[in-house]
């Protein structure tokens, strides 16, 4: 049973995102959702925790609209304080914008105010948000990922994404903490 309308979140996302931020957001989701199939197995994370996924990849930019520079900020503060988002979050708000908050390199204050589960649950959603994020560094629909292979020590994602270095450079700064929390190493592999 679906507890968050992904329609009705989107909507939201409609509300506050450019057309070419709505497009990034939505393949960010796309990715989350194939990286949380792919590597999340259901002792670690349930539905609810992939709802929290696919609703805060939709809505990790809306802040933009207000600050490009520090709106993941501006994201947080609107996913918590505009009313349209009370009744479609249904009393997730809070971790839904702490997740799209720390999208980033910063992570959120508050998220160890959750109890520990809670708070380890969400960390892994925030690595998993990240790492969809800078898949889509060259916000190109055309680039995708092939394949994920999960094996003892190390995550191998096999994508038609170009190399550069400004790619190789985000990568690196949004990959410690899913390295962190998967406690194995991440390569990618390019186009």
């Amino acid at each position: 049973m679906s507890y968050l309308d992904t329609s009705k979140v989107l909507a939201l996302s409609k509300n506050f995102s450019e057309e070419k931020v709505l497009s990034h957001e939505i393949r960010v989701s796309y990715f989350a959702n194939l990286l949380f199939d792919s590597l999340i197995n259901n002792k670690e994370l349930d539905d609810i925790d992939k709802e929290l996924l696919i609703s805060s990849a939709l809505l990790h930019d809306i802040g933009k609209s207000k600050d490009k520079r520090l709106h993941n900020r501006s994201s947080m503060d609107i996913i918590m304080d505009d009313l349209s988002f009370k009744e479609t979050l249904k009393g997730l708000q809070e971790p839904i914008a702490i997740i799209a908050y720390s999208h980033r390199r910063e992570l959120h204050g508050d998220l160890y105010f959750f109890n520990k589960d809670i708070s380890s649950r969400l960390l892994i959603i925030i690595s998993l948000l990240r790492l969809a994020d800078v898949l889509d560094f060259y916000k190109d629909p055309n680039y995708k990922i092939n394949k994920i292979t999960s094996g003892s020590h190390n995550i191998i994602i096999k994508t038609n994404i170009p190399y550069s270095f400004s790619f190789e450079k985000s990568l690196n700064n949004k990959k410690l903490l899913f390295e962190e929390r998967f406690r194995k190493s991440l390569k990618i592999t390019f186009k």
